[in-house]
């Protein structure tokens, strides 16, 4: 076969093909020179986490299609000279600038599938491998908008994001994209979208909650040529491939966009009953369970509050989640509604009935997506009103311990209490008996060795005693009352400001006025209130 000479400007952006999306010739907002710029820093910034570093796992799955549906050409790329050889791209290096030729034509379809290990893992290529491709069927440098998402990291980044690039029928040939020995007429569109499904990744033998579920996110970029009804896409579906003509190629189009909707909604159920269960699971007990001390009793902590929140970001996500496929699948609907309307789409034949085949089916699975989402919102709405439940069984425990407490140290008093009127009885006489012991007085003599009754000093010391004694007992119960009566005035008048002692009073009043004054509490300042 005839080597087939590209357009110049197809070699010239070839020659760069390692400056991709720098490189791109289609004529489009998102490639003009500061948007390229812009996303050329972007690729630039996320390639060393993009990108495999390790050459023994690379591959770019490839796989062509022919008329029939049938595949005619395989290729699993493990490097980029072998990738450049199935796109059947030859380079003339002799010259100057080298020459670019073509081996062959594209196929009716091409299916080109870029993956990871998992979904935190880099992409199993190499930048050069990745702009090659690109720069040869020009897709739309949008793309990295999208590619971003992926690439090695902790945690999955941007799992709320979803984003939908069209790229409409073009009016004209653009001088690069057009290529009739290729077989592209230049008159394409192109789609660029992505959508989220979630699986299981490991089940727990024991504890369901700790089963691990993944949101995996899927990019797909489609590019349609009008004229000659060649298409370029990322997964091949399983059945309905036919391209004999465009009008067969069209509906093969909408099959494959159907497959990948189909795929995004794979076990959304499974996955939101899981989050059911595990919220039931954490607060079931907070509705059922007693709220008094016995044997079935549950006492809350805070992590009780914290794996609830863990559970509510989950389902928000997932809500998240759901509603980006909608939106998604909407404008995907929207973009090919438009489609069939446009001048520019010369094919002809049964299209717009395709379409509206293609809308019943999408429509039923937004349909389903939707209620999902209610399902998971109601869930939302489970979680937060149990949380705060769970809440109230905490501070009720926080006080029913509080009360424990403040029983144990009434008790503590009681017999404070009593130590202190044992004291109040023995401290007159121990110090009546300390004092009749000094020298002063004299009871017995060193002549009498077994001692002497003296009636005289018993009754000596029983006047002294008792009334000291009741003396005693008599200052302590004025002085409770005392402080009694300004506690009660405290809380009565709880705000009542400080009022500095008299001196014009009595020592009495002053000291009665400093014990009996309201007392600060601790710093705390007000709410203000909102007029």
């Amino acid at each position: 076969m005839t080597d087939i000479l590209l357009p110049e400007r197809l070699q010239a952006s070839l020659r760069e093909s390692h400056k991709f999306p720098l490189n791109s010739i289609s004529a489009t907002v998102d490639s003009l020179p500061y948007a390229l710029s812009a996303l050329g820093d972007k690729f630039d910034s996320i390639k060393p986490t993009l990108f495999e570093t390790d050459s023994l796992q690379w591959e770019v799955v490839i796989r062509d299609f022919a008329t029939d549906g049938k595949v005619v050409a395989k290729c699993n790329a493990h490097d980029l000279s072998k990738l450049t050889d199935f796109l059947g791209i030859q380079r003339d290096t002799s010259r100057t600038p080298s020459s670019i030729t073509a081996k062959k034509k594209d196929p009716r379809c091409r299916f080109v599938n870029l993956y990871a290990v998992n979904s935190r893992a880099p992409l199993l290529l190499t930048p050069e491998m990745f702009g090659e491709l690109l720069t040869y069927h020009q897709v739309t440098p949008n793309i990295l908008q999208f590619i971003s998402l992926f690439g090695e990291q902790s945690q999955v980044n941007d799992l709320i994001f979803s984003g939908f690039s069209a790229q409409p029928i073009a009016t004209r040939s653009l001088d690069g994209i057009a290529a009739q020995g290729l077989g592209r007429s230049g008159k394409q569109y192109q789609i660029c979208y992505n959508l989220k499904c979630v699986n299981l990744k490991a089940s727990h033998p024991k504890d369901f909650t700790l089963d691990e579920w993944s949101i995996r996110q899927a990019v797909i970029h489609h590019q349609f040529d009008v004229d000659g009804g060649d298409t370029f896409c990322k997964k091949s579906p399983s059945e309905y491939r036919s391209f004999g003509t465009p009008e067969e190629s069209f509906r093969s189009t909408l099959f494959a966009h159907l497959m990948y909707c189909f795929w995004a909604r794979e076990d959304w159920r499974g996955y939101i009953g899981w989050l059911e269960r595990g919220v039931d699971h954490e607060s079931q007990s907070a509705v059922w369970g007693r709220a008094a001390y016995n044997r079935d009793f549950k006492e809350y902590t805070p992590q009780d509050i914290q794996n609830l929140q863990i559970w509510e970001e989950a389902a928000g996500q997932a809500i998240a989640a759901l509603e980006g496929n909608i939106d998604i699948i909407s404008a995907l609907l929207e973009f090919y509604q438009g489609v069939v309307k446009e001048k520019n789409f010369k094919i002809q034949g049964d299209c717009a009935g395709e379409v509206s085949s293609f809308a019943a089916q999408v429509k039923a699975i937004n349909i389903q997506f939707a209620m999902e989402v209610k399902r998971t919102q109601a869930l939302v709405k489970r979680v937060s009103d149990r949380r705060e439940l769970v809440i109230q069984h905490l501070q009720s425990q926080s006080a029913f311990r509080m009360e424990k407490v403040s029983h144990r140290m009434e008790r503590e008093q009681t017999m404070m209490l009593i130590i202190t009127i044992v004291t109040l009885v023995y401290l007159p006489a121990t110090f009546v008996s300390t004092f009749f012991s000094t020298d002063i007085i004299k009871y017995q003599g060193a002549d009498s060795p077994s001692g002497s009754y003296s009636e005289t000093a018993m009754m000596r010391w029983l006047q002294v005693t008792i009334p000291l004694t009741f003396l005693t007992g008599l200052s302590a119960w004025v002085g409770r009352k005392v402080l009694q009566r300004g506690w009660e005035r405290e809380n009565e008048n709880p705000r009542m400001p400080s009022l500095p002692p008299d001196e014009s009073r009595g020592w009495f009043s002053r000291v009665q006025q400093t014990f009996t004054q309201p007392r600060p509490l601790l710093p705390f300042s007000e709410k203000k209130r909102v007029t």
